[in-house]
């Protein structure tokens, strides 16, 4: 994701931080439809970010591109937010 937004779309000088320039879905057919309807130039398919890597990416104190760390299923927010202890 990191050589995406780093190296393609900023070469391409595709705006990242705006909402509507680049569109996200966990979904590889429905990126393909867009493409196919007209309503998206491209669509790049990525592998899904691992643990492992985002833990990588922590500990060197760097931060993750935009919409990188989708994980599925998505843990309950109470649990990761809040301290569970009698």
């Amino acid at each position: 994701m990191s050589i995406l937004h780093n190296e393609i779309l900023t070469r391409l000088r595709v705006n990242t931080t705006s909402e509507h320039s680049v569109i996200y879905t966990k979904d590889d057919h429905e990126a393909i439809d867009m493409v196919h309807r007209g309503g998206q130039p491209a669509a790049v398919l990525l592998n899904p970010t691992k643990v492992e890597e985002v833990r990588a990416v922590a500990a060197a104190g760097e931060r993750m591109p935009h919409k990188s760390t989708y994980f599925y299923p998505k843990p309950l927010t109470g649990l990761v937010i809040h301290v569970m202890e009698e």
